[in-house]
């Protein structure tokens, strides 16, 4: 019976230990708006994608000039569709939908990394020169940095820490262009600020994210948790 109780009051002692560890040692992924204020310590900041459209008009110009003998082009030669008086006109030739992505300023958020976890396991989050999100525990070449392309960060964290990381689940759309009433041009497309914003929790796995989108390409195991 003593035996038992020893062991119990040990497990009990383990648990209270776990769940007395201090949350600032943990790697925690904070959203930034105009209601917190501004984050502390180091970290890197990361931004989700949100959908920008544009429409390209392609435009004719049509000028009629009036010709010198346009009077008598219809007694001698028997032409009805004459140009009589010099005009400009134009019309839509074509129309042409496309997206790009840019940083949404409502997804902006920042990775925090406490300073007790510089020195251990590497935790590496790589960002698009504009800050989006594009890959978390993925291994990278020292010249992305050099080239001045995309950016790729390492921050010190066992990498089995709690924690989750924001994301994006874009959703798709219909983007008509309208004259009036008239449909004039339409093209379906993935409009990011239409899907949701969820979490995933990271524990060290390996992640890659398309940059456009925000959402997951592809995700596994990173060599420590193989």
């Amino acid at each position: 019976m003593k035996t038992k109780k020893t062991l119990a009051f040990i497990l009990t002692l383990m648990l209270a230990l776990v769940a007395c560890k201090p949350a600032n040692q943990l790697i925690t992924v904070v959203p930034i708006d105009g209601s917190r204020p501004a984050p502390a310590g180091r970290g890197v900041f990361y931004a989700l994608p949100r959908t920008a459209i544009t429409v390209d008009v392609n435009i004719d110009r049509i000028q009629q000039v009036l010709g010198s003998f346009a009077e008598y082009a219809g007694r001698f030669l028997g032409l009805g569709n004459i140009i009589r008086t010099n005009a400009t006109t134009y019309r839509i030739a074509g129309i042409q939908i496309n997206s790009f992505s840019e940083p949404d300023p409502q997804q902006l958020y920042f990775v925090s990394i406490p300073p007790e976890k510089l020195m251990n396991n590497t935790f590496f989050i790589s960002l698009t020169e504009s800050g989006l999100l594009q890959s978390i525990n993925m291994p990278f070449d020292n010249r992305e940095i050099q080239t001045g392309g995309d950016v790729t960060t390492p921050m010190g964290t066992s990498g089995n820490e709690t924690g989750v990381l924001f994301y994006r689940i874009p959703e798709h759309a219909v983007v008509t262009i309208l004259s009036g009433n008239t449909p004039r041009a339409s093209s379906r497309m993935l409009i990011n600020q239409f899907g949701i914003v969820t979490a995933l929790p990271m524990h060290g796995q390996g992640v890659m994210f398309y940059p456009k989108t925000g959402s997951i390409k592809s995700m596994g195991a990173t060599d420590a948790n193989q």
